[in-house]
């Protein structure tokens, strides 16, 4: 009998999964995942061996005569640009001033407020996106433990092994090998008590305590509709938003992305477009030729931000009614900042304003 159990757990812990060879192809390979797995060499090519031009170093005298081609400086905007390029990056500026340089009679200090409009931005969306992300970790465990039926393979707090909770079987494999995978390459505590005091078992709840935001999304987008349906409406009771929030949290993780690397908001785009609840439209798009762009912009991801936070306590309401208030500030302070960067409609402050009840 212990020879039986023990063969069924090796053939269990070992799986087939797909590795993508660099002709393209594919092939099957057999990994054991109590020993993790062997990272891909991944080789920077050095440039002057294979005779690529790159562009060169610029001194901070040379990065200032280069902007001075593409907008007017005086002597007290070099002095204040000299002190902003000692603390900022030029690369990451350099992409603010092609987008305003053709703006008419902008000043490098619309183009510099404009690059700390969007730190601010980021800053306080970090807020809102940390509530929410903590939120769908443990709501969706739970409801998960709640919803499975427990089989006679898989128990309830490890119901992400079970292939049969996903839409697609090629999604499921690639998951849970993902789970295997980063169970066994991070270190964190959580994980470390795990394989030694646990025999390398591991609860959901534990899972998505360390997984990033980036595979939560990837995981509510590949569950199956029954466990999808049960956990949207344990949280937001709106059958509107089943439809709604796989997009949105496509969303969510492109902004969650935006803030963890500090990075432009400021005429970026989604790749996935929020879906707009239907009765909405007209309120939050009134210029229906315009939606379908408005959305993709920073107005598309405060839309589904505020979407999510209505279901969230008063105090978190009232800090994102004040965070738009001093948005609008911001943003009336610079005059040649184009509003329809961030896709912001006339009235959007408004339109966007949680009503507390």
């Amino acid at each position: 009998m212990r020879i039986m159990v023990g063969l069924f757990f090796y053939i269990f812990l070992r799986k087939k999964i797909l590795m993508k060879t660099s002709n393209r192809k594919y092939k099957v390979k057999t990994v054991n995942h109590r020993i993790p797995p062997k990272k891909a060499l991944c080789v920077i090519n050095n440039s002057k061996v294979i005779n690529q031009e790159l562009k060169p170093y610029l001194s901070e005298q040379e990065m200032i005569k280069k902007i001075s081609k593409d907008i007017f400086l005086t002597n007290s905007d070099t002095i204040l640009l000299e002190k902003f390029l000692k603390k900022n990056s030029y690369f990451r500026f350099s992409i603010y001033v092609k987008l305003m340089k053709n703006i008419d009679k902008v000043t490098i200090l619309d183009v510099i407020e404009t690059y700390k409009l969007d730190s601010f931005i980021r800053n306080q969306l970090h807020y809102f996106v940390n509530q929410i992300e903590i939120f769908w970790k443990k709501s969706l465990s739970d409801n998960m433990c709640v919803s499975y039926e427990e089989t006679s393979i898989f128990p309830k707090n490890q119901c992400y092994l079970d292939k049969n909770i996903y839409s697609d079987l090629k999604w499921a494999e690639d998951i849970i090998g993902h789970f295997n995978s980063f169970f066994y390459s991070n270190q964190s505590p959580t994980f470390k008590h795990h394989h030694i005091k646990k025999n390398h078992c591991l609860p959901i709840w534990a899972l998505f305590e360390e997984i990033t935001f980036g595979s939560l999304t990837t995981f509510i987008n590949q569950l199956n509709t029954e466990y999808y349906n049960n956990w949207v409406m344990s949280c937001y009771d709106n059958p509107k938003y089943k439809k709604a929030i796989r997009s949105w949290a496509n969303v969510i993780r492109a902004y969650r992305n935006k803030i963890a690397h500090h990075s432009r908001i400021y005429a970026f785009k989604v790749t996935d477009a929020p879906t707009i609840i239907k009765n909405d439209s007209k309120s939050y798009f009134p210029e229906n030729n315009l939606k379908e762009t408005q959305k993709l912009y920073l107005y598309g991801g405060l839309y589904v931000i505020k979407h999510l936070l209505i279901y969230e306590d008063s105090m978190t309401q009232t800090l994102w009614n004040k965070f738009l208030i001093d948005l609008e500030k911001k943003i009336d302070k610079i005059p040649s900042l184009e509003k329809s960067n961030y896709g912001f409609p006339e009235n959007w402050r408004n339109k966007l304003k949680i009503m507390i009840v």
